[in-house]
């Protein structure tokens, strides 16, 4: 599998080549959106891990030519911690899903995997879906709900959690049910169907 990391920082894409390569992943590094060119694409076991803000690049435009080229592949967003309202917003845009630096190995290895398993990553979605969705959503709990609206707009467990007044774990476990429930197996196709 290959990955294609688009990142300014220098020393953070030595460190990912790094991690990602120990994990099996063949990497290749751009540092602008200019370096990258969407025809590298194959369009077979790839992703890109992009980074949400890159001086000089356009990062949701790239967003939406890496979905409309001719080897369309699934992209991985990265942002710092207070970008994280950035991030939904390239996730509307046709983001895969998005990680939080620092980023942790695992949970790019967990990201990537989910967006290589789902054959049909960028579809449209239905009126259908959405109705079903909305269905589903109008089960939630009280908290179960809450956590959802905060989720979508942006904050991380710890903060809803300091939001609500409840510990991190029962955020966790409250967003885990309201996953189940809504039928949807990541953030991005919460985010996909929220606002649609």
């Amino acid at each position: 599998m290959k990955i294609h990391l688009i990142d300014d920082d220098l020393g953070f894409c030595k460190s990912m080549i790094a991690l990602l390569e120990e994990e099996g992943y063949e990497t290749e590094a751009y540092h602008s959106g200019n370096d990258f060119n969407t025809n590298c694409l194959q369009g077979d076991n790839e992703c890109v891990l992009l980074d949400l803000r890159i001086p000089g690049t356009d990062t949701l435009d790239l967003v939406e030519e890496i979905n409309h080229a001719k080897n369309p592949v699934p992209v991985l967003m990265m942002s710092g911690v207070g970008q994280i309202s950035d991030a939904v917003n390239a996730v509307k845009t046709g983001a895969r899903d998005f990680l939080v630096k620092p980023i942790d190995i695992e949970e790019v290895g967990k990201k990537i995997r989910s967006a290589m398993d789902e054959p049909a990553f960028n579809k449209k979605i239905s009126l259908k879906e959405v109705k079903e969705f909305r269905e589903r959503l109008a089960q939630l709990t009280l908290q179960e709900s809450r956590v959802v609206t905060l989720i979508t707009e942006g904050l991380l467990n710890k903060e809803i959690a300091h939001q609500l007044d409840l510990s991190v774990r029962t955020v966790e476990n409250y967003r885990a049910n309201a996953m189940a429930k809504l039928m949807v197996t990541n953030t991005a196709n919460l985010f996909k169907l929220y606002f649609h």
